[in-house]
């Protein structure tokens, strides 16, 4: 496990995207029997509604005990009977109001690897997108998180619909309605199962924007790969750290006179970023290529007092060899939720989700 003690700035890749949300109910019903009902709910009576709409006294009792025997309104029992909406018939006509022109902005990430593994971020003010990318470049040492191979066209489009799909499970699609409508729409739960939400791929060129997410100093906990253990795909970009392994070997000096006991060699591994040791070196964590979070070093001007001395015996002498490394690591991706749901005037979803911890 390494401990990186100094704040680490990632960006973090999302693309947008629109999302198309309908109600099944809404979309089975005829133009005549939504403006029916919205009528109904401003308080029209029966012979306004045959002034507005122009139908015959049967014809428009016809509509009203189609509507009824669905249970989205009822006739008052009085002598001159008046329809009245039921409370299916009021969340009806309140879907309605709020789905008009509603095709909100969200933005997917691009950079997880696993399809398990998925966040969802909605912006509180459309200037963030701006702020997000100047934010990082402010101190010019934030890590580029790198998105994952590209897939085009449907395939893309495909990929993203059963991402989005695992996200906007009830709670999820629950949240993200009451981000645009408002806790006060209790009815957006009694109302899952009649949702669908389509995903629309975007209209101009400003496809992505980078999210700035900080770790304080200590906080940001990378793990070594040993390459033992199961072979999961990973949800996550592996992270590179810069190492130097310096390996000390010790000789008899020629011609010494005197027996002396040569040391064994000692290796020693010094991960760059914030100099200090790497515990469980193994070889298969050495990276070789391909494409990586870089966590840039930071040296200082002299060398840092962690470099091992090791005082050697008269007639003894040490020779140094080093070598430069990129080590693998993986960052933990809860934690990782966890800093971006906490993040201001932005809302952030994520698949897995954080379980809460009982006090």
């Amino acid at each position: 496990m390494l401990r990186i003690g100094r704040p680490v700035t990632f960006l973090l890749p999302f693309d947008r995207y629109r999302l198309t949300v309908t109600h099944r109910l809404l979309d089975a019903m005829s133009g005549v029997s939504r403006f029916l009902l919205r009528a109904v709910g401003e308080g029209l009576s029966l012979a306004a509604l045959i002034e507005v709409t122009g139908l015959s006294e049967a014809t428009l009792q016809n509509q009203l005990m189609f509507l009824q025997s669905h249970q989205y309104l009822y006739m008052t029992e009085e002598t001159d009977p008046e329809p009245q909406l039921t409370p299916k018939g009021v969340r009806v006509v309140q879907v309605e109001r709020l789905l008009k022109d509603f095709e909100p902005e969200i933005w997917l990430d691009s950079f997880t690897l696993a399809p398990t593994a998925a966040h969802l971020l909605l912006l509180g003010d459309p200037a963030a997108e701006v702020m997000c990318a100047a934010a990082a470049d402010v101190t010019g040492k934030a890590v580029r998180m790198p998105c994952r191979p590209a897939k085009a066209g449907k395939s893309l489009l495909f990929y993203e619909a059963n991402r989005l799909r695992s996200l906007l499970d009830q709670n999820g699609l629950k949240t993200l309605l009451a981000h645009y409508w408002g806790d006060d729409c209790e009815f957006i739960a009694s109302e899952y199962p009649h949702w669908s939400v389509k995903l629309n791929p975007p209209e101009n060129e400003q496809n992505q924007v980078h999210f700035p997410i900080e770790y304080p100093a200590g906080d940001l906990i990378l793990r070594l790969h040993t390459g033992g253990g199961p072979t999961q795909k990973p949800g996550l970009p592996w992270i590179s750290v810069p190492v130097l392994e310096l390996t000390y070997v010790f000789k008899q000096v020629a011609e010494f006179p005197w027996p002396v006991t040569v040391p064994p060699p000692v290796t020693q591994h010094l991960e760059l970023v914030t100099c200090g040791p790497v515990g469980q070196f193994t070889e298969r964590a050495v990276i070789n290529g391909g494409n990586h979070v870089v966590i840039p070093a930071c040296l200082g001007e002299n060398p840092p007092d962690t470099i091992a001395t090791f005082p050697v015996p008269l007639g003894v002498s040490t020779e140094i060899s080093a070598r430069n490394l990129q080590l693998k690591y993986s960052m933990d991706e809860r934690q990782l939720a966890r800093l971006m749901r906490s993040c201001p005037d932005s809302l952030v979803l994520s698949v897995p989700v954080e379980e809460e911890q009982p006090a």
